[in-house]
């Protein structure tokens, strides 16, 4: 496929149109990313945005982590999930709620 210059000025003009990220999630992001980062600085984060935290904890209390007890703190689930996984969380509520807002 060949990419013309009115194609490109076209998708150009879509990806302005996109909202931005919360930055809350801007901050998992960077933080996540961050190698000095621990587990209490992404739970600080983590806890201004209530659709992020239930979204983890659905996630850290499913059958796929097998765990025998129920996980009810952020700051333990952040260490369960890793600083991977809290990051495609966050990116992936901030990224729908985007898309949410913008449709409405």
């Amino acid at each position: 496929m060949s990419v013309t210059r009115s194609t490109l000025s076209d998708i150009v003009g879509r990806l302005q149109a996109l909202p931005s990220l919360p930055e809350v999630v801007a901050q998992i992001s960077r933080a996540t990313a961050d190698p000095e980062a621990n587990a209490r600085q992404i739970h600080t984060l983590v806890v201004k945005d209530a659709a992020i935290a239930a979204k983890m904890l659905r996630m850290v209390n499913s059958v796929f982590y097998g765990l025998k007890e129920p996980v009810r703190d952020l700051e333990q689930a952040v260490t369960i999930l890793g600083f991977k996984t809290v990051r495609s969380i966050s990116l992936s509520v901030g990224v729908l709620n985007a898309f949410q807002q913008q449709n409405a």
